[in-house]
């Protein structure tokens, strides 16, 4: 439906540099990386001030070299100085670096093109009024760094190897002490120029004067700076600090004008645009958020805002995520890696997505469907025997399963009850159901733990499936026989036993559900059966877990008298624990060692740089990962999101937050 917004060939190559650029400056926590910040940029305005309110996508890094020190400040930065982990980095960065000289046809280092940028960094979409979308690319740079004059010259190589064309316009040098440099491709034509520090280039030169107008405070004819913008101006308010900081990192969308100048010119995906405001999505004005590093006790304070027209219909009106206290469900395990929790008004869902459907198709087709398509089909009237037998209470919690594998993180998906005699009677139905869709006597085994009883998939069911896949697996072989022998190519059979064939060891993928407490559970037979210990007492909930607690405090003091429609938990130790185990395992040294592996220069020099530089023992270092929190609110503007990591605890006490 999106037509491809394409820059060109001189514009893939830029873009290719700038995220080069990018990502040198990130692996730059180093401190043997990190270069030294330069001054202060002069007084200039601010750069909403410099773009226009037609600004449709914006994504800014304040200053690079200020956020990537309080990283380095940071838990992560704290991290990086621990011996052994220094040393694996350093050797990581030696591989990528030797890999990216080698393959990348750039003449610089990482090193270099991580010195480049050296303050703030945008990058904004413009929707120029009845034009295509134009890009704003925004970097600060040291006009003494030689570094940022041979990108510059680089580029224009590139340009010249291509074909294009260069042009200058020496009346901006007379008028504002600047020129305008513009590099001419057969599809691109790419305009930049340098003021106070800053580098300015966009694809639009219009849009290039427009901003420089801002800078000189000329009046720019009919079009107000970005400040203007109200969708952008309400959510950055609403993801503004609660001190006078500012943010480090921001970014906003406006995803409908988005859509439609990305489109301009496509008659079918107007015709989808236009057709939004029937179901209600045109109520979705702008998304945006705002990081914010070192508030207070807080490491991150994230804020995301997700601005909705008030009154809301349609589609938004069935987002009927409601307010309410939240305490964790007793079989929440304490050693869980990440709790979700939330409520959904499930008869206001319905009453709009009815509403919905009938006005898309006609007045009373979503219960003539739902009669005749569901209801009919299924054996029970989905709203009373189902939907409504529940309170509309879902969680996701996840958990990792022993032994340390790549997918070891796993989720059980629950819902709360309010009649059990009712649900316990649909899924009797739903089950038989099942079974005599797959042609077997029975879709599911109940096996019993601690008293209580849970279903996994049938022995039979399973047994079906394997033949199944065997025979997709022998019409695979027989088509790959084929196609050898129109070819004139010998044939082999791969062989299961080639001791070369390592396999990367995976955690099964068995379903299994349960109904445990007041709860309807979906999950793995293992997170089951740890949540059913939990239930019992036989193993430490959630809600009795010290660190838990303690973020549900910081929490209710930040929701203040609010109410939150969605609470998470998150205990980043535990998934890096069983991250750290994986990299160490036999398992992944085996697959870095078969004969494909050692075919890679850059594998095995990875593979060296873990066998020379061993991880520390996790629980030297688990202190660096504390847990985190989060909580979602709505009101007439939508729904606001804010997540905050805590700073870690160096002295070992307990933080007293109450």
């Amino acid at each position: 439906m999106f037509k491809r917004i394409d820059p060109g060939v001189i514009g893939d190559r830029i873009l290719a540099m700038a995220m080069a650029c990018l990502i040198a400056v990130s692996a730059a926590v180093a401190p043997t990386v990190l270069l030294a910040q330069s001054d202060a940029a002069p007084d200039r305005p601010l750069t909403e001030e410099l773009l226009p309110e037609t600004t449709v996508a914006y994504f800014e890094i304040r200053d690079i070299r200020e956020f990537m020190e309080k990283m380095e400040e940071a838990s992560s930065g704290e991290l990086m100085r621990q011996k052994e982990i220094a040393a694996l980095a350093g050797g990581i960065w030696e591989e990528a670096n030797k890999a990216f000289e080698e393959n990348v046809d750039i003449e610089m280092s990482l090193e270099e093109m991580g010195s480049i940028p050296d303050g703030e960094i945008t990058i904004a979409a413009v929707a120029p009024r009845f034009k295509d979308m134009a890009f704003i690319f925004i970097i600060e740079v040291d006009d003494e760094n030689e570094n940022v004059d041979n990108a510059i010259e680089m580029v224009r190589g590139f340009a010249e190897d291509d074909g294009a064309d260069f042009e200058s316009n020496a009346s901006a040098v007379e008028e504002d002490e600047v020129e305008f440099q513009t590099i001419v491709g057969n599809d691109t034509r790419i305009t930049y120029f340098r003021k106070d520090g800053l580098m300015v280039a966009s694809n639009n030169e219009d849009e290039l004067n427009a901003v420089l107008d801002r800078w000189n405070g000329r009046p720019v004819e009919r079009v107000r700076p970005l400040t203007e913008n109200r969708k952008f101006a309400t959510i950055m308010n609403r993801c503004s600090s609660t001190r006078d900081l500012p943010a480090e990192v921001r970014f906003f969308i406006d995803p409908i004008e988005f859509a439609k100048a990305a489109t301009r010119g496509e008659a079918q995906a107007q015709i989808a645009i236009n057709f939004l405001p029937l179901i209600g999505l045109d109520g979705v004005l702008g998304l945006g958020g705002a990081i914010i590093m070192n508030e207070d006790e807080f490491e991150s304070v994230m804020h995301g805002h997700l601005l909705l027209a008030s009154p809301r219909n349609g589609v938004l009106e069935m987002l009927a995520l409601k307010p309410g206290h939240y305490e964790p469900e007793p079989w929440i395990p304490a050693d869980c890696a990440r709790y979700v929790t939330t409520v959904w008004d499930i008869p206001k869902m319905m009453e709009e997505l009815e509403k919905v459907v009938d006005l898309a198709t006609g007045e009373g087709t979503f219960r003539e469907g739902l009669e005749s398509q569901v209801n009919d089909n299924l054996g029970i009237d989905l709203e009373e025997d189902l939907l409504y037998a529940l309170s509309g209470r879902i969680t996701n919690c996840s958990w990792v399963e022993a032994p340390a594998r790549f997918n070891s993180e796993t989720n059980i998906f629950s819902m709360e009850i309010k009649d059990k005699e009712r649900f316990e009677e649909t899924m009797e139905v739903l089950m038989d159901l099942a079974a005599e869709q797959a042609d077997v006597d029975s879709m599911f085994d109940v096996e019993t733990h601690e008293g209580i009883d849970y279903w996994i998939m049938s022995t039979e069911f399973n047994e079906r499936q394997e033949e199944r896949r065997e025979e997709g697996r022998e019409q695979m072989r027989e088509w790959r026989r084929q196609r050898a022998e129109e070819n004139g190519e010998d044939y082999f059979e791969e062989d299961e036993d080639d001791e070369d064939n390592v396999e990367m060891e995976m955690r099964a993928m068995d379903p299994a559900f349960a109904i445990i407490g007041d709860d309807f559970v979906i999950g793995t037979p293992p997170f089951i059966k740890h949540a059913i210990d939990v239930y019992q007492g036989k193993e430490a909930a959630l809600l009795d877990d010290e660190e838990y607690q303690m973020i549900q405090r910081k929490l209710m003091r930040l929701l203040d008298s609010d109410m939150p429609c969605m609470t998470m938990f998150t205990r980043p130790s535990t998934l890096m624990e069983n991250l750290f185990d994986v990299a160490q395992s036999d398992n992944t040294f085996d697959m870095l060692d078969t004969e494909e592996a050692r075919e890679n220069e850059y594998v095995q020099g990875f593979r060296q740089v873990l066998e020379d530089n061993p991880l520390p023992a996790f629980e030297d270092i688990e202190h660096l990962f504390p847990p985190q929190g989060a909580y979602m609110t709505t009101d007439d503007t939508g729904f606001h999101f804010l997540f905050f990591g805590l700073k870690p605890d160096k002295d070992g006490e307990e933080d007293d937050d109450e």
